[in-house]
């Protein structure tokens, strides 16, 4: 796969995840991700720059390095698709996207960049649940009162473009029993 077909992927993730909110909710959500996700993994990444350069633990640097550059590149995708017409209005989202690429480019090659990328999309997928014949309405429905129990809050179930979508009371997705986390160990 190319860096372009799994940035469709993740287009593809934040339709579903975003589908209900109108395309300027989608934008301010997504600056709203920038300025949580990429500002703190940017200023994070300076200091594990600057470790790294002194050979602290490298292992644990870089995988910091590698997580941060997947999970800012899945919040920018959606964001440039959104505001393509409007890049002029946030430049400093594409600098500081640009930087955090250049500084994961001194430490990785591009295939490894575009396997961490490419394992951010398929855990943050598994934050959803196919629909099919093993997942259909009635297992649905167990797994929203299994994550009801777990939450200790109402659960929102909602079918969208082939997957179930569990919710909480604010609209923030949550993880069924079937989410994978991300590991990126074998890639530094």
């Amino acid at each position: 796969m190319t860096f372009n077909e799994l940035d469709k992927r993740a287009i593809e993730w934040n339709q579903i995840a975003n589908g209900h909110r109108s395309t300027e909710e989608r934008i301010n959500t997504q600056i709203d991700q920038c300025n949580e996700e990429m500002c703190k993994e940017f200023f994070y990444w300076l200091g594990e720059l600057s470790k790294y350069n002194l050979k602290f633990d490298e292992s644990k640097i870089k995988t910091e390095i590698l997580d941060g550059f997947a999970d800012s590149r899945f919040v920018c995708v959606e964001f440039f698709a959104l505001e393509s017409d409007t890049s002029n209005y946030f430049p400093f989202i594409h600098e500081l996207y640009q930087s955090m690429l250049d500084a994961a480019g001194i430490v990785f090659v591009d295939s490894v960049l575009l396997e961490a990328y490419r394992r951010v999309i398929e855990s943050n997928f598994s934050k959803f649940i196919l629909d099919c014949e093993a997942f259909d309405k009635h297992a649905a429905i167990n797994e929203q009162l299994r994550m009801v129990e777990k939450y200790g809050e109402p659960i929102e179930k909602e079918l969208n473009n082939g997957y179930w979508v569990f919710r909480d009371s604010n609209g923030k997705i949550r993880k069924p029993s079937t989410f994978k986390p991300v590991d990126l160990s074998d890639l530094i």
